[in-house]
């Protein structure tokens, strides 16, 4: 029976393969992170400079994103991102189509981060469930300087796009020039619609956002009864629902304006009456009243602000 062979370390050479084998096969997982990391990076380099005079045009055309507050939406530079990264897929992979197979996975790591993050409450200091705050992954604000934007949001939509590139581009020189018309239509058009619905996502958000109130009096009554809350401060104990603390956030629903303890509609108020004050309608969002809609007196309220 033949002894196995050994080598001058005393290993035998079927362990000496074992190893060698082992050494090519983590050197070759290496290789495949640090390609994928490259696709990445250079997906989001190459799109980036290229971002920002389309979505200077947007700009011109109302679609800028800026808000008072020093406060930005991204959505329409993500959209741009999307289909650049597309575009740059698609060139890459007719060129270097051996680069296909691990492309075709760059978009799975920065859309789980971008999931992850526009989870309420992940990267914001200040959000509470319930209360509609403005995901920071795309609002750029005072709070936030627009950093999960920039890290997490663009590149998510680059490499997103940069997959699907790649995909089309191993089937788009197969088709005729009529159906490559019909596919850059249709991608002008997605590209429209997605606007739209960024449109549609960024004044929703600012509407309901602007109507976020937060209780600054240490003890503000309250009721479903507005003629109660205008009343003098000897309501009974009876005619309150409740008495909400400092810190209560809520929403505005209305508003109204008070004055000789009558309830009016706020342009009705005199402008001779010192006394007169407003009274705002609120559904409340924290606290052991949460659910529960009704008036306060809005000098103990104060807007909201990220």
């Amino acid at each position: 029976m033949a002894r196995p062979r050994r080598t001058g370390l005393g290993h035998t050479g079927a362990e000496n393969d074992v190893k060698l084998t082992s050494s090519f096969g983590n050197r070759s997982k290496i290789n495949a992170v640090l390609t994928y990391a490259l696709h990445v990076f250079c997906c989001y380099l190459a799109v980036f400079p290229a971002e920002q005079p389309v979505s200077r045009c947007l700009a011109g055309l109302g679609l800028s994103g800026d808000h008072p507050g020093t406060i930005h939406f991204g959505g329409y530079e993500a959209v741009v991102c999307f289909f650049l990264g597309a575009t740059v897929g698609r060139l890459v992979g007719r060129r270097r189509p051996e680069l296909q197979p691990t492309a075709r996975w760059v978009w799975m790591v920065p859309v789980a981060l971008l999931l992850w993050a526009v989870v309420p409450g992940t990267f914001s200091e200040h959000a509470v469930a319930g209360v509609p705050w403005l995901p920071e992954a795309l609002f750029s604000t005072h709070g936030n300087y627009g950093l999960s934007l920039a890290v997490v949001t663009l590149p998510a939509f680059s490499s997103a796009g940069y997959s699907i590139g790649m995909f089309i581009a191993r089937r788009v020189d197969a088709v005729s020039t009529l159906r490559k018309c019909t596919m850059i239509i249709a991608g002008a058009t997605l590209f429209g619609a997605m606007l739209l619905l960024a449109r549609h996502y960024e004044l929703t958000s600012i509407e309901r956002w602007s109507k976020i109130r937060t209780v600054i009096a240490p003890a503000l009554a309250f009721s479903p009864d507005g003629d109660l809350i205008c009343q003098p401060e000897t309501l009974s104990a009876e005619s309150k629902i409740a008495t909400l603390s400092g810190g209560t956030m809520a929403e505005s629903l209305d508003k109204r304006g008070c004055s000789s303890n009558h309830l009016l509609s706020t342009a009705a108020l005199p402008p001779s009456d010192t006394q007169a004050f407003t009274l705002e309608k609120l559904r409340i969002l924290t606290g052991p009243y949460a659910g529960l809609e009704g008036w306060v007196r809005a000098y103990g309220l104060v807007d909201t602000r990220p």
